[in-house]
């Protein structure tokens, strides 16, 4: 048998999963690299052992298209934070500009109070 369903995931079949830990791809750039070997859980390869050619030619176009849907919402959100972080730039640089406006206000206010203060 299979060892995975004993790692960080311990899934069961037919039982949900409190938590999935995704695998530490930003750690480990090399993730497959050649030596690391892609392994299929014992029930996974009997559910694709009894599929055939049509069912797995529908599965695989059914993951392309969630594929392609799970692309489309990250390009989405990402335009969605790209639009924020524009936002938020222009509102810093507005906020610094009205910060050295009140600086250069200030200095000419107490230049007009020294210079017409009561003698």
């Amino acid at each position: 048998g299979s060892s995975l369903g004993a790692g960080l995931h311990r899934l069961q079949p037919g039982v949900p999963a409190g938590d999935f830990v995704l695998p530490p791809t930003f750690g480990h750039t090399k993730l497959f690299d050649g030596q690391t070997k892609v392994v299929i859980p014992d029930d996974e390869k009997a559910i694709l052992d009894g599929m055939g050619p049509e069912a797995l030619k529908n599965e695989i176009a059914d993951s392309s298209i969630s594929i392609f849907k799970l692309l489309e919402v990250v390009n989405y959100l990402n335009g969605r934070e790209c639009q924020y972080l524009r936002e938020r730039d222009i509102a810093r640089k507005k906020a610094n500009d009205l910060g050295q406006k009140l600086s250069e206000m200030k200095v000419s206010f107490d230049d007009y109070k020294n210079k017409y203060a009561l003698q």
